[in-house]
């Protein structure tokens, strides 16, 4: 029977053995978004390059513009503090009625 399992398809270990198991890192638009959603906000795209965020945020309201502002300098901070990585920029983007698509937050961490 051990002879059989020999030649089994998958049954034969690596020469080199398993990979090791490394803890996953989240991306910088993955952390982002979490910091932004511990305020409450809706995020609906986000993605990072080389240490730059883009993130969309949709369901903001005109009046609250100024706020997600805040909320968003705020969550650079916490990323750039947290993770120890370095948070180069950010840009967030919404959806302003009449106006389209428009930056209303960007800055930088440090």
């Amino acid at each position: 029977m051990l002879a059989l399992l020999a030649f089994a398809p998958g049954g034969a270990a690596s020469a080199h053995g398993p990979k090791p198991l490394v803890p996953w890192r989240p991306s910088l638009a993955v952390r982002f978004t979490g910091a932004l959603t511990s305020f409450d906000r809706h995020v609906s795209d986000a993605s990072d390059r080389a240490g730059y965020v883009t993130v969309s945020v949709s369901g903001v309201p005109g009046d609250d513009l100024r706020g997600l502002s805040s909320d968003s300098a705020a969550a650079a901070r916490r990323v750039a503090r947290s993770c120890q990585c370095r948070v180069r920029g950010y840009r967030v983007l919404t959806r302003v009625p009449g106006r389209g698509v428009v930056v209303v937050a960007s800055g930088h961490a440090g």
